[in-house]
């Protein structure tokens, strides 16, 4: 989903779909959303199990932890990723 800072909205439209975990990938990208959007966000995916930043070659036990180290990184970075989680 490349929704240009919407993803937020779409997720919440989205929550019967969401509850049968199929696999979801997003982009990321700070520079488009706020912190209420980036809770917005992580509450709409904390009941998957996994998470991996297209970019990097590792997964991760989706906790809000990782999740914002990841945001915060292409923050920093002034950049934008794709997320998927499982």
């Amino acid at each position: 989903m490349d929704a240009q800072g919407h993803e937020p909205y779409i997720l919440l439209g989205a929550k019967k779909t969401l509850k049968k975990n199929i696999p979801l990938i997003f982009e990321l990208m700070p520079d488009s959303i706020n912190n209420e959007q980036l809770n917005i966000i992580f509450k709409s995916i904390q009941n998957y199990k996994k998470i991996t930043d297209l970019r990097e070659d590792k997964i991760f036990e989706l906790n809000k932890t990782i999740f914002f180290e990841i945001y915060k990184k292409y923050q920093k970075n002034k950049f934008y990723t794709d997320i998927m989680v499982f």
